[in-house]
Order: C-alpha cells, then structure tokens, then sequence
C-alpha cells in the first residue's frame, strides 16, 4: 500500500487502510509503539494486560463497617423518572 504523509494542524499524520490495521490486529484507538530505525518506520500494536477479576475477592475486600446509605440528588431536573 502506498501512503502519503499529510499535514493535520501542527502535526504530520498517515491514514492508514482498515484492512491493513486488521491484519497488523491493530483497531482505532489502540495504542501503538513507534520506532524509526535506520531511515524504517515501525508500527507495532501493544499488548495489553487487563486484570481478570474475581467477584468473590472483590466482595471480600469491602470493609466489614462498610454503610450503605442512599445519596440525595435533588429535585428532577429533567425527564427523569424516579
């Protein structure tokens, strides 16, 4: 594929093909590292690592004096059904 790089305000910028991103597993708003070496630009996806949480231990972590209370808002403002 050949690109061309653009101006966008105060900066340079490269549109990149939807099919190219797919195939490099990459998707809009990712995030991205980028190295140039020796006159080669690279564009890689980074991983990352999202937390698997456990239900139970997040259950277990709230303190035993824990008070729950309902917080008041205020009149309606709006179309709100309460």
């Amino acid at each position: 594929m050949i690109a061309q790089i653009k101006e966008w305000a105060n900066s340079q910028g490269l549109r990149l093909n939807k099919h190219i991103l797919s195939d490099a597993g990459i998707s809009v708003g990712d995030k991205v590292d980028v190295e140039a070496n020796a006159g080669i630009i690279m564009i890689s996806p980074v991983k990352s690592h999202r937390r698997k949480y456990n239900l139970q231990e997040l259950v277990d972590r709230i303190p035993e004096d824990y008070d729950v209370s309902e917080v008041d808002w205020g009149e309606s403002v709006g179309k709100e059904a309460w």
